[in-house]
């Protein structure tokens, strides 16, 4: 049996939310196909199916879902993703327009972390080296190259070059740490974690219901990050399993 997971929010609104955003999706690819001849794959329209996605992923994990359903959202995500980054840098290219870096996007840093670190826990290794591969494109951020496994599980002797140093560089400090010092100071990224992504899109979302007397329904806030490195280092996570952003379930999913 499911488990609802998230206190804050209501399960009937949150589902009502879930099955909105599943009935947006046939709609937001036909619009990427109807735009094929005279707009080849609408970029902003690939983005927002891709976030949809994840968003599906969050919102299942808060309402129970089983990992084999997440995966289902996942394997959704990460296509897209991947085809909105490849087309965005041959369309800027083409029109000889300059790079625009992580850190001119603060919002695609957390997709981009928030997606990897779903990788990690529910996707493939291919999956993972696939979205690796156009981290890249916009040019150097350590936290996403080390989620997308391109300095294995070390960053010894890397150059740490952060866009999004909050909430980043956080997670940062634990892979340098020493294995006995990282319960400790993952403990203190999930502490604030929520409050360090403050520039990200959802951020606050569970309060504009309430504000205008309507239910709490929002995407959910998943640390997906801890549970990612927590499982790639192996980190016991005995002193932050309870925390209410962490999702613990996923920490031991495998396979």
């Amino acid at each position: 049996m499911s488990t609802f997971r998230d206190p804050r929010a209501e399960f009937g609104p949150l589902e009502a939310r879930q099955q909105s955003k599943l009935r947006s999706i046939p709609h937001q690819r036909e619009r990427i196909e109807s735009e094929r001849d005279e707009n080849p794959r609408d970029l902003t329209t690939l983005r927002e199916l891709s976030r949809t996605y994840v968003e599906l992923v969050s919102i299942s994990y808060s309402l129970g879902a089983g990992a084999d359903e997440l995966r289902g959202f996942l394997d959704e995500a990460v296509e897209w993703f991947v085809e909105y980054e490849q087309l965005f840098h041959r369309k800027s290219a083409e029109a000889g327009e300059p790079n625009v870096p992580w850190s001119e996007t603060p919002i695609r840093v957390i997709d981009a972390a928030q997606l990897l670190s779903m990788t990690i826990l529910l996707g493939t290794s291919e999956q993972r080296a696939r979205i690796g591969a156009v981290v890249g494109l916009r040019g150097p951020d350590t936290a996403l190259e080390f989620l997308a496994g391109l300095h294995g599980d070390s960053l010894e002797g890397v150059d740490v070059v952060l866009s999004q140093p909050r909430p980043y560089a956080r997670l940062v400090k634990v892979v340098q740490a020493r294995p006995e010092e990282r319960p400790k100071l993952m403990n203190e990224f999930v502490q604030h974690w929520y409050k360090d992504s403050r520039q990200a899109y959802w951020w606050g979302e569970h309060l504009r219901g309430p504000k205008y007397a309507k239910p709490v329904s929002y995407d959910g806030y998943w640390c997906f990050e801890a549970a990612a490195v927590t499982q790639l280092l192996g980190i016991d996570d005995a002193s932050y399993r309870d925390n209410e952003y962490y999702p613990r379930d996923l920490a031991a999913v495998r396979g």
